[in-house]
């Protein structure tokens, strides 16, 4: 890549105008440069290149504030920027007189890193037989009065309605369970159509038919779900104090205790009537409500950055390491120990690939902020 494209390619990337892949190859770069900017200034750097690397420097020392919220994607982007004025870009991926030093740290972070989670999950039926959905072909799985489950080439489970099978009422007080252990997520289609992601430690409860009635499902955990328009029956999610009323729309529901103060309800698209025990109100696109002891509150932020996990990414806006740890203990199957004596609170913003192993997402965390992290085993110990 000529310079001039790496330069155009930084600012695009300040700008937050840069596709997915592109936004990847930043990180990359990042990935080859962390640590190492000292050794490639030797009379590399101009000026402004290396005023920019101090203030990183210093920027990254921190400061005496009560709360430090540290800005991930800035710093990365200065990092590149650096980078890619180093003469031709020659020094991305030069890298022979250290690659010794490189295979080192390799084996070292093969010895004790994580994978990250992967599509898998449990499908309980009414008699209570399980189905480990990872363990079985594509194909039809079971069969309950007129309902054949499938489960597609691409992994999903798929419910359809056997032709000439008369739908009814027959099947009321039947369920199925599909449920996703610490690094697991999964999709199901439902037999109305509607499309649901769960995340991991979560399950979902319905009736295999959805009955004629009204469409009724009970979420734990979080799920995203782009249901499927009917305006006759109304579909109904019931999760930890609430209940959601649609009739065809895109939203997010999280009812993990170790996020929030209540359940998270995110609206994409159309509208969706939250009700929880203190009243209700009826959410706009793009709007996140909280359902509390106080009724349903709105919160700030985008609902787009709350389905980053179906998307496949982390995306932090000021949140603290707590809540980021919780997301990174279900999705690598870890345990968290905080060893830190007497720690400040801090906050991270920024976004990366859900699918790098955990010494990725730990590395960048300890780039952005004043922690460390130790990996034992299945455990990460935070020590600083």
């Amino acid at each position: 890549m000529e310079l001039k494209e790496i330069k155009t390619l930084i600012e695009k990337y300040n700008r937050n105008e840069v596709s997915e892949e592109e936004r990847d190859l930043v990180i990359e770069w990042y990935d080859r440069i962390e640590g190492n900017a000292p050794e490639f200034a030797d009379g590399e750097f101009d000026a402004i290149t290396l005023e920019v690397y101090r203030n990183l420097q210093h920027y990254k020392s921190g400061n005496n504030e009560q709360v430090k919220r540290v800005r991930l994607w800035p710093r990365i982007a200065a990092v590149a920027a650096a980078v890619a004025l180093i003469v031709l870009g020659v020094y991305f991926f030069n890298y022979r007189s250290d690659r010794h030093l490189d295979d080192r740290r390799d084996l070292l972070i093969s010895a004790n890193d994580i994978a990250p989670g992967k599509n898998g999950a449990t499908l309980t039926l009414t008699n209570g037989k399980q189905i480990k959905l990872n363990d079985v072909v594509k194909g039809e799985i079971a069969g309950q009065a007129g309902v054949s489950i499938v489960k597609t080439a691409n992994g999903q489970v798929m419910y359809q309605f056997l032709k000439g099978y008369e739908r009814k009422d027959q099947l009321h007080g039947v369920s199925n369970t599909l449920s996703t252990g610490k690094g697991e997520t999964y999709i199901v289609i439902l037999p109305d159509g509607t499309k649901v992601w769960l995340n991991a430690v979560s399950s979902l409860k319905f009736d295999p038919q959805l009955h004629s009635h009204g469409r009724v499902v009970k979420l734990t955990g979080e799920a995203y779900f782009e249901v499927a328009k009917d305006k006759k029956r109304p579909f109904i999610v019931i999760s930890e104090g609430q209940q959601l009323e649609v009739l065809g729309t895109h939203f997010n529901v999280n009812t993990y205790g170790d996020e929030h103060n209540g359940t998270v309800t995110s609206l994409l698209e159309g509208s969706v009537k939250v009700t929880g025990k203190e009243g209700s109100r009826v959410l706009k696109p793009g709007e996140r409500g909280v359902n509390t002891i106080k009724g349903v509150l709105l919160l700030r932020g985008d609902a787009q950055d709350d389905i980053d996990w179906k998307e496949g990414r982390f995306v932090f806006d000021n949140e603290p390491l707590e809540q980021i740890m919780a997301k990174v203990s279900r999705w690598y199957d870890v345990e968290i120990v905080d060893d830190r004596k007497s720690p400040k609170p801090v906050t991270f913003k920024g976004s990366f690939s859900r699918y790098e192993h955990v010494s990725k997402v730990l590395s960048k965390l300890e780039f952005a902020g004043d922690v460390k992290f130790k990996i034992e085993g299945r455990k990460i110990t935070i020590t600083k």
